[in-house]
């Protein structure tokens, strides 16, 4: 977020359980309500990196160097944060989602110069925009999300539900029996955002829960999917932006 004043990174993690930021070893540790461990990395550390490549970024396209706040925003109401650090610093740069606005207020009252011009806001957001690539597909990481808690199946577009199993040449919820001729579109978006975009025929069939190899073997004829590698590990190419999902594709069976 950038103001005629200063700049704010955010780095927010949507993480449940008791959440206990490691300044010692830089680790953040959660603790489930089971008492089971489980160690993501430091997002304070993230957000101090991201920091610096701003500051980079920004000059290296000649744009003036202002303040830079970096914040770590626990999103999750439920999550409680521990730390064990005794540094101020470090304590006031992570916070809960519900006193982000209160601490963006003062902020905003500690800095009273404008050093950017409205139109050099304008320019370096464009920049940011236009010059910005993706980095890989880690939303699950970023997010606290485990494998495990990844719903399998395919999951009807009309009623919501994850039964959609494949008919000879075509795709049927058992619950509401719409029919939707390529079922599998929305699935493989939904993998492309949360995983990659590159697929096994079994990853495709653990992540959709089909059991016959022969049904992506057909989907990615059908869809004229380029693929690397061969046999068993040959990884087919997903567009990055997903599928779009035809109109006309779903109707109701009587």
């Amino acid at each position: 977020m950038f103001t005629l004043k200063y700049a704010v990174i955010l780095e927010v993690k949507n993480i449940v359980g008791i959440l206990e930021f490691d300044d010692q070893f830089h680790q953040l540790i959660r603790v489930t309500d089971d008492g089971s461990k489980e160690a993501f990395s430091d997002p304070v550390v993230q957000v101090q990196e991201c920091r610096r490549n701003l500051i980079k970024w920004l000059s290296k396209f000649s744009f003036k160097s202002i303040p830079i706040i970096p914040l770590v925003v626990a999103a999750n109401q439920k999550s409680i944060i521990k730390t064990n650090s005794n540094s101020r610093k470090f304590k006031e740069m992570i916070i809960k989602s519900n006193y982000l606005l209160t601490k963006l207020d003062l902020i905003d009252s500690q800095y009273n110069d404008e050093l950017l011009e409205r139109n050099e806001v304008r320019r370096i957001c464009k920049n940011l925009i236009t010059k910005h690539i993706e980095d890989g597909y880690e939303i699950l990481n970023t997010y606290g999300v485990n494998e495990n808690d990844i719903k399998r199946g395919i999951y009807c577009l009309l009623c919501n539900a994850f039964n959609v199993k494949r008919q000879s040449d075509t795709w049927i919820c058992e619950i509401c029996k719409s029919c939707n001729k390529k079922g599998y579109i929305q699935a493989l978006n939904d993998y492309i955002l949360l995983k990659d975009n590159k697929i096994t025929n079994k990853e495709f069939r653990l992540f959709t829960s089909t059991e016959s190899n022969r049904v992506f073997h057909n989907i990615a004829l059908l869809e004229n999917l380029k693929y690397e590698g061969k046999g068993k590990n040959s990884k087919y190419i997903l567009p990055k932006n997903g599928f779009s999902i035809p109109k006309h594709s779903l109707e109701k069976t009587t």
